[in-house]
């Protein structure tokens, strides 16, 4: 499972919903700004424990946290490539 971390207003993160639409790639998506506040807190929490940083989005493909939109990465990943 895929699971993206964003905020409502980033167009960045809509860049990593619709490419893994267009890839048909089912993911989870915690959106962070519409949280109620524990579950926010929370969530910065797991961001922060996977980057050191709050930037979004982060993008988790098989454990491995990718941050910023970056398709060849999204790719590599979830193709197995090294």
């Amino acid at each position: 499972m895929v699971r993206i971390y964003t905020i409502s207003t980033c167009s960045w993160c809509k860049k990593v919903k619709q490419y893994l639409d267009e890839k048909e790639v089912p993911y989870e998506c915690v959106e962070i700004d519409t949280l109620p506040p524990l579950e926010e807190e929370a969530a910065v929490r797991e961001l922060m424990a996977l980057t050191g940083n709050v930037a979004v989005p982060v993008t988790v493909i098989k454990g491995e946290p990718i941050v910023g939109y970056s398709p060849d990465e999204f790719d590599k990943v979830l193709n197995n490539e090294d």
